[in-house]
């Protein structure tokens, strides 16, 4: 199996270009009790942090959720 062809599998597989799993994304954490939460969007049964394609745009996003919310490099599900 060639390279090209592991990544349309890896593409077919999650329905995603493979570019967004390799660019940069940003996403907002908040503080709750002695842990940070990610914001989230979805139902609750199924949520997934919102995610910004650039830090200034986070930046601006983080700023209804007060002087504590903090701006971070998204690594999805594996960063805990």
């Amino acid at each position: 199996m060639s390279y090209g062809d592991i990544i349309e599998h890896f593409q077919l597989w999650y329905g995603k270009s493979i570019r967004w799993f390799t660019e940069t994304k940003w996403a907002i954490k908040v503080p709750f009790e002695d842990d940070w939460l990610y914001v989230t969007q979805g139902s609750i049964d199924n949520t997934q942090p919102v995610v910004y394609n650039n830090k200034e745009e986070a930046r601006k996003a983080a700023q209804i959720w007060g002087p504590n919310a903090e701006v971070v490099v998204y690594k999805g599900h594996s960063d805990g």
